[in-house]
């Protein structure tokens, strides 16, 4: 069964972009995992996470206790949530782990502004973002108007409106295309 966890910040995030691709890809039967930095947490208490439309969820793992490797890594965007991830040490470390494994990077909004090109994991890529978070691109990032976009091992799309074409793809690489296709369907995506 392919893996993937969604890294949240304290607050400050686009809730569309953090659980639409946890709904997309468990109904693909992926197994799904959240975590957050957030330090406030006691390490046995419930982390409690506030989106930037002040819509609060749990989140199971501190981001700390990941030791394990996903199949995919995934950040959302939203301010301030992304530079907060983006200048996190234990998630930077946790994403550059697994792009350096080949696994799946990924990032939506600002996050592919603030946190992957930050830590370099765009050099060289085709890349998308939220519209001006492309100022923080590297010169050697190709930056497309695309809704989603796929280079090598990383996935970054641009905002709330392509949550879904976001999901979509990762479903692609960790499912296949026959099942997420089937699951799109299902959802009137296709």
């Amino acid at each position: 069964m392919p893996t993937a966890l969604v890294i949240f910040p304290g607050t400050g995030f686009e809730e569309i972009e953090a659980l639409t691709p946890i709904d997309v890809l468990a109904r693909c039967g992926v197994k799904m995992t959240t975590a957050s930095p957030y330090e406030d947490a006691e390490d046995n208490a419930e982390v409690h996470v506030e989106g930037a439309h002040n819509v609060e969820m749990v989140v199971e793992n501190l981001t700390k206790h990941m030791k394990t490797t996903f199949d995919a890594v995934i950040l959302p965007g939203g301010m301030p949530g992304a530079e907060m991830l983006g200048r996190d040490p234990l998630v930077e470390e946790l994403v550059m782990a697994h792009h350096k494994a080949g696994k799946l990077v990924c990032g939506i909004c600002a996050a592919p502004g603030m946190a992957l090109a930050k830590w370099g994991v765009l050099d060289g890529k085709t890349a998308t973002c939220y519209p001006g978070f492309e100022k923080h691109f590297p010169k050697t990032v190709h930056h497309v108007n695309e809704p989603a976009v796929m280079d090598g091992n990383v996935i970054t799309a641009r905002g709330p409106g392509a949550a879904f074409q976001f999901a979509h793809k990762i479903a692609q690489q960790l499912v296949g295309e026959k099942k997420a296709n089937e699951v799109g369907k299902g959802m009137l995506f296709q």
